[in-house]
């Protein structure tokens, strides 16, 4: 019985050669909609507490979007990490832009001076490059 069920999927899997197509199920996308409203929460916590225990924003309030696409690029980089098992190629790209990005919001966010920090940069990149060696 095992035989035939063998020969039925090597069948099956020409069958779909043949077409182009694939037997290998993908995953599952993951629904990314969820990403948006945390955002939007995270940000209106940021405004709340600031209004409530009366924290200058010095005016950089505006630093808090950038973190928006920081987050987007650390959320990508979880999730190819999760797919594949391991740090690949796309999750450490992911995870160096999300830092790179992240790292300027919190340098305005917190009006930081760049002449101090611009050093946060060089080992960023640094760390990117050794996880592209891996």
């Amino acid at each position: 019985m095992t035989d035939e069920i063998k020969k039925l999927k090597e069948e099956e899997q020409a069958e779909l050669n043949e077409s182009g197509r694939s037997l290998e199920i993908e995953p599952a996308r993951s629904d990314n909609r969820w990403l948006g409203g945390v955002v939007l929460i995270g940000v209106g916590l940021f405004f709340l507490l600031g209004n409530v225990f009366s924290v200058n924003l010095s005016g950089n309030w505006w630093a808090v979007f950038i973190l928006i696409p920081a987050a987007y690029n650390l959320e990508r980089a979880w999730r190819a990490y999760r797919h594949d098992g391991y740090l690949s190629e796309k999750a450490s790209s992911s995870l160096i832009g999300g830092l790179l990005i992240g790292a300027v919001a919190f340098i305005f966010l917190l009006g930081l001076s760049f002449g101090d920090w611009w050093p946060l940069f060089l080992i960023i990149v640094g760390l990117g490059a050794l996880l592209k060696r891996r």
